[in-house]
């Protein structure tokens, strides 16, 4: 041992090693003090090699299997070479705990060693995991979790870089722990830019799954909110690179506050809106209270209504609600057997009402540049719906959301009622002055003068009304609806009348609007001076 601590040569100082794990081997394994011996002794000759740095600059194949060729690496081979009912196996295990007390880097170095080993050996990669298990529970506190967060904190503060590098491999293995609020934190508290940059590459290429969906997962998101601005943002990068489902972030929503939390909230904001609407994300938001400057759901409401299919599926689930139609739906699937019972029951009691809707387009309205959701049909026809169903108080409350809300059928019914009174109204003015040309021409008693004059006035006062029906006229689709009065006025042989087209051209007059009254008048006496 003496020699090996003095002599610098490296190959050399393996050789001795591996004699003294053999000379170990052949020695009593039941001899706690020599073990102990034995491993002060090593942690003291080997200290420099404890020191230096582990992990190369530069990392290729050939530069990883030149960093693990100290005498520190020739134990870890030695107990490789064992086989696995090997008695002895756990001889070494209790060596190497009694250095891993004297020494914490051990568990590190061992960590090190089974990754680049992992690659290039099959036998190893078998069970050489399990080594580092047995190796914690072979030490003074067997808690395997603790020791293996005590190693990772060690080497978090030792190299980064090599941190990161075992980070995959050690994920892939200690799922059990690396889903912790602990684990997490640990990574994302001791990354750099760099490393977080490899770190989401790997995520990304399915090397590494830092988190489980699931109530974990919640967990993590609530314990989350009193870490560090930069442990957040890092934590949101990672959420965002494995593809969680939307369920489970929405949960956090219950405890996210959006005064008290803004890096959790503007980071949901910016997941979320990535996401298409569906029923399990739309409804835990309109129960969101819409507290004083919140503006969490308006936004998101806002976001998704960009994009044209999403809207019309946003708008058809808040028209669900509004109508009512959305919990009837759940109090039908509430009949499909007892455990369907209990989850319809516990989300129907969690449904959301017209009110929460009213509540967030309310603040859509107000704060919101975007109102193209406002505008839908789907939401236009819920409002209706609701104008009818909630009380006086909220009508008021909601009186200008809801006078957003325009019943198309009632007013394609005035419209038609209108121009259906102006038709009857121009062919009851024609008849009467068809019948005055006749009682002139046939009895010869009228005067001349008079029956000019009181034809005049019969048609200024069809041309007048005609001008004031035009004026009135509904501002939609005031062609369609021209075309439609003409086409009734055609008789079923598809010809007119003289007086027919005489009452047609003062309808169309009425549905265009162009001219002015006193210009009809005028117009209307010159036709009938020349007529006489």
């Amino acid at each position: 041992a003496e020699y090996m601590g003095d002599n610098k040569d490296l190959e050399e100082r393996c050789e001795i090693m591996g004699q003294l794990a053999n000379d170990f081997i052949n020695e009593d394994p039941d001899n706690f003090d020599m073990t102990s011996n034995v491993a002060k002794c090593i942690c003291e000759l080997c200290f420099d090699d404890f020191q230096k740095p582990l992990f190369p600059k530069k990392v290729t194949e050939q530069s990883l299997k030149l960093s693990i060729s100290n005498p520190i690496f020739v134990l870890f081979e030695a107990l490789y070479a064992l086989p696995e009912e090997d008695p002895m196996r756990q001889s070494y295990y209790l060596l190497l705990s009694e250095m891993h007390t004297l020494q914490p880097r051990v568990g590190y170095f061992l960590l090190y060693f089974l990754k680049v080993q992992q690659g290039t050996d099959s036998e190893i990669r078998v069970h050489s995991w399990v080594s580092y298990q047995e190796l914690a529970r072979s030490s003074r506190d067997p808690d395997e979790e603790r020791v293996l967060m005590r190693d990772l904190e060690l080497l978090a503060q030792d190299d980064r870089r090599l941190f990161a590098f075992l980070l995959p491999d050690v994920v892939a293995q200690f799922q059990s722990y690396a889903h912790t609020p602990a684990f997490v934190r640990l990574v994302v508290g001791n990354v750099d830019a760099a490393r977080l940059q490899e770190l989401l590459c790997a995520v990304l290429m399915g090397r590494c799954t830092l988190f489980a969906p699931g109530p974990q997962l919640v967990t993590l998101l609530h314990e989350s909110l009193h870490w560090s601005t930069l442990e957040q943002c890092f934590l949101w990068q990672l959420l965002n690179a494995q593809d969680l489902p939307s369920v489970d972030l929405i949960r956090a929503l219950q405890f996210v506050d959006f005064a008290k939390y803004p890096e959790a909230t503007s980071n949901l904001l910016l997941t979320l809106r990535l996401d298409a609407p569906s029923a399990e994300v739309v409804y835990p938001l309109l129960l969101r209270p819409a507290a004083s400057g919140d503006h969490f759901t308006a936004a998101l409401l806002c976001a998704w209504s960009v994009d044209r299919k999403t809207a019309s599926r946003l708008a058809e689930l808040l028209q669900d609600v509004l109508t009512g139609r959305a919990n009837k739906t759940a109090n039908s699937s509430k009949r499909r057997g007892a455990a369907a019972a209990n989850d319809s029951s516990s989300s129907n009691s969690a449904r959301p009402t017209a009110i929460h809707v009213l509540t967030h387009l309310e603040n859509v309205r107000q704060n919101g540049a975007n109102q193209v959701l406002l505008q839908h049909a789907a939401v236009q026809q819920g409002l209706e719906e609701a104008a009818r169903t909630i009380s006086e108080s909220d009508k008021f409350r909601f009186s200008n959301l809801l006078a957003l809300a325009v019943d198309e059928d009632e007013e394609d019914a005035e419209w038609e009622q209108r121009s259906y009174d102006n038709f009857t109204c121009g062919r009851a003015a024609n008849t009467r002055v068809k019948r005055g040309y006749e009682e002139a021409a046939a009895g010869g008693a009228v005067d001349s003068g008079k029956s000019r004059r009181q034809l005049r006035n019969v048609a200024s006062r069809r041309a007048a009304a005609a001008a004031a029906s035009g004026s009135t006229t509904s501002r939609r689709g005031c062609g369609i609806k021209r075309a439609a009065v003409n086409d009734d006025l055609y008789d079923s042989d598809g010809s007119t009348s003289s007086e027919e087209e005489d009452d047609r051209a003062a309808v169309v007059s009425a549905a265009g609007g162009g001219a002015t009254a006193g210009s009809q008048v005028k117009r209307a006496r010159r036709d009938q001076d020349e007529d006489f």
